[in-house]
């Protein structure tokens, strides 16, 4: 019986040395693709598992897509990790750490290693070895239940590509499809990879076969050996009594036999016994079956994934066992949602955990509040991600960050452990109290109710040196050139305008009586109002430029006579319609004949905007958008117009020089003819944060600020009724 037990074993893929002599008989029971339990292992078990040597192949990572949250940024970007920019000679050794689902705090978090690393194309592969005393997880892997990788790294260069563009990398195309952005890591290091049960590269994972070409020569040899096998058997069975013509079925059912395995007797007018034993080939459906209230029970939670009523009904007509059921029920779900080979790409341990903190921040916080403008994807991996730490106080936190270093914490009081939490030297704590705090300074300076946008060209300063804004003349027409005759040269005349850069801002603290009493509003309510003051005071400066009207560098006021662009005299306020209307048909023409800065050529310029304040926009509104006027001529020529109304607040603000309620600006678009230009450092115009640990308050300073610059840029593009 020993050879007979060595044949099945071969057929089975089942090795003697060690193995349960239960399991070989399961084995040797089973018709060929008749069981679905051994048809599922068939199916999801990786093909490189050693068992005795306790390892498998694996894929660790590729260049696939994976969305992450680049907190820098505070948005989910698809990132790309190049194989060409992993450093492997910063492994040491060779080999990673293989961990239980990231987890590097304990030892007992390590499962084994991960050796022979290599990159073989767009994949970085390698093998697990597996410690002896993780049997409960190895099993599940040689199983195949657990397929998925996670590779833990540091990321060194990346290169960013915004929405719908497209940039060269490496010598490698790369386009940012969709409403993504797409982050290209060219440099980076492997730190550890990890098991983990749900992932999202589509391509990495436990390895299920041999490699390349090796591949298909392995099956056909895989098919021969079984075919060989069979054959053996079963000339080995026909001296035992087995009949000349016996199906293979027949055959392994005769072997089960002999072997002592339990065969279930067949189901009344199904299966084909084998001779001499009274048994018969178990197949779905022969044995007894499954209560049908216990088929419907097994199905219940996944009647919604498509295609699987049909599998429940058809075990239903069937009669078939649970186990039979259960099988159908696996193979549908793997085909419906394939998870097999999947790896989630994640940051290394001090930017996952970091991550981690910060999300759940957020989340306690609530991300609209944070950043109103918030993709909702953002919010919900930010959930995902914030999942342990959402329910955690302030002091909660400081502790984790804490413990996460190493740091006992147990004897400490409070004062102290969040005195530690702000001072330590790798500054988890501050950290994600001062990127919470950024980003809801930036969400309220972005929906922060400003218009200097509307009216202002917005412009970039490389430092704090004073700056020339020049203004080149025009050329009025192309002369005659008679035949044989040179060219003429023209010369254009030229004036600049000056404008530089001051730093503004202000300081606000993070006590420790505030994190010990769990207050969550200096991470919020503080910072939104810093937000909404940098955004106010860029405004209050353009609005400042524009109704000081100082001089220009030719001697006269922005808004004059001599510059052609003031309307002046009764009649024209915005504190009717009447008045709104004969005052625009003053300023509209003010701007059109606007001429060059030779004044041989009429520019043809095209009003865009009225600004006023908030007294006149009533009787600004009717003029521009009521449509039932009596004067037909006067509504179509406005209509025409096409003006936008921007309401400005500030012009009525009694503590700025030039107030009122009643003068009226007309501008064209800023970008075809800029008369206000305001300009950041670099082009940055949200305000920077920095933090210190504090010496005037008991725990952690920010600094909010901001660079700007606002100037007169040319007076050609508005036209000003002071409505006096």
């Amino acid at each position: 019986m020993d050879e007979i037990r060595r044949l099945l074993a071969a057929l089975y893929g089942v090795r003697i040395d060690g193995v349960e002599d239960a399991k070989l008989r399961l084995a040797a029971a089973t018709a060929v693709g008749d069981n679905p339990l051994m048809r599922r292992i068939a199916e999801i078990a990786p093909k490189t598992v050693d068992e005795k040597a306790r390892t498998v192949d694996i894929t660790i990572t590729t260049e696939a897509p994976v969305a992450v949250i680049d907190w820098e940024r505070w948005e989910v970007v698809d990132e790309v990790l190049l194989m060409a920019g992993l450093r492997m000679d910063a492994i040491r050794r060779n080999k990673l750490p293989l961990l239980n689902a990231h987890k590097s705090s304990d030892a007992d978090h390590v499962l084994g290693s991960v050796i022979n690393l290599r990159v073989d194309g767009d994949e970085f592969r390698g093998t697990e070895v597996w410690s002896a005393t993780e049997d409960k997880v190895w099993t599940k892997v040689r199983e195949g239940h657990l397929d998925q990788r996670s590779v833990g790294y540091r990321r060194a260069a990346v290169t960013y590509i915004k929405p719908g563009e497209t940039a060269t990398v490496n010598g490698r195309t790369f386009t940012a499809a969709g409403a993504r952005a797409l982050e290209v890591v060219t440099a980076w290091e492997a730190k550890e990879s990890s098991v983990t049960p749900i992932g999202a590269d589509p391509n990495a994972g436990t390895r299920s076969s041999v490699d390349g070409a090796q591949a298909g020569a392995k099956a056909t040899k895989d098919a021969k050996g079984a075919d060989m096998n069979l054959k053996e058997l079963r000339a080995k069975l026909e001296k035992l009594g087995l009949k000349a013509d016996a199906t293979d079925e027949e055959v392994l059912a005769f072997a089960a036999a002999k072997v002592g395995a339990p065969v279930d007797p067949p189901a009344a007018g199904s299966g084909r016994a084998a001779p001499g034993t009274g048994t018969a080939s178990p197949s779905a459906g022969t044995s007894a079956g499954a209560e049908p209230g216990e088929l419907l029970d097994l199905f219940r939670a996944f009647e919604t994934t498509e295609g699987m009523v049909e599998i429940r009904d058809t075990c239903l007509r069937e009669k078939v066992t649970l186990d039979v059921a259960r099988g159908r029920m696996v193979e549908h779900l793997a085909k419906a949602h394939p998870s097999a080979g999947r790896a989630v790409i994640t940051a290394d341990d001090d930017t996952k955990f970091r991550g981690r903190i910060i999300a759940g921040l957020t989340t306690r916080i609530g991300m609209q509040k944070i950043d109103p403008k918030a993709p909702a994807d953002l919010a919900v991996k930010a959930a995902d991600e914030g999942a342990d730490f959402r329910y955690g106080s302030l002091m909660d936190l400081a502790r984790a960050c804490l413990e996460y270093r190493g740091v006992a914490t147990r004897r400490m009081n409070k004062l102290e452990l969040v005195g530690r939490a702000f001072t330590h030297s790798t500054g988890d704590f501050p950290y994600a109290l001062a990127n919470v705090a950024e980003k809801s300074l930036l969400g309220a300076y972005k929906a922060a109710p400003t218009t200097w946008q509307e009216w202002c060209q917005r412009g970039s300063l490389s430092d704090f040196k004073t700056a020339y804004v020049v203004k080149v003349g025009e050329f009025s027409v192309f002369p005659d050139v008679p035949e044989g005759a040179e060219f003429p040269y023209t010369t254009m005349a030229e004036d600049r305008e000056t404008i530089y850069l001051l730093t503004c801002g202000d300081i606000f603290s993070v006590t420790r009586q505030a994190m010990i009493n769990d207050d969550l509003g200096v991470l919020t309510d503080t910072p939104v109002k810093f937000g909404r003051a940098w955004a106010r005071t860029i405004n209050r400066r353009a609005v400042v430029i524009l109704l000081g009207n100082g001089n220009m560098t030719d001697g006269n006021a922005l808004f004059s006579s001599a510059h052609v662009n003031i309307q002046t005299g009764a009649g024209y306020a915005s504190d009717t319609v009447a008045h709104c209307q004969a005052a625009l048909a003053k300023l509209v023409p003010l701007v059109r004949g606007q001429t060059g800065t030779g004044g041989n050529v009429t520019l043809g310029l095209q009003p865009s905007k009225i600004l006023c304040g908030p007294s006149g926009e009533p009787f600004w509104a009717q003029t521009l958008f009521e449509t039932g006027r009596a004067d037909s001529n006067v509504n179509v020529w406005i209509k025409r117009l096409g003006l936008t109304l921007v309401v400005e607040p500030e012009i009525e603000n009694t503590a700025i020089t030039g107030y009122s309620t009643l003068k009226t600006h007309c501008f064209c678009d800023p970008q075809d003819a800029p008369v206000v230009r305001v300009a950041f450092l670099d082009g940055q115009d949200a305000p920077r944060l920095e933090t210190q640990n504090g010496f005037h308050v008991d725990g952690v300073e920010f600094k909010a600020a901001g660079d700007v610059g606002v100037g007169k840029v040319d007076w050609r593009g508005a036209s000003m009724t002071p409505g006096a």
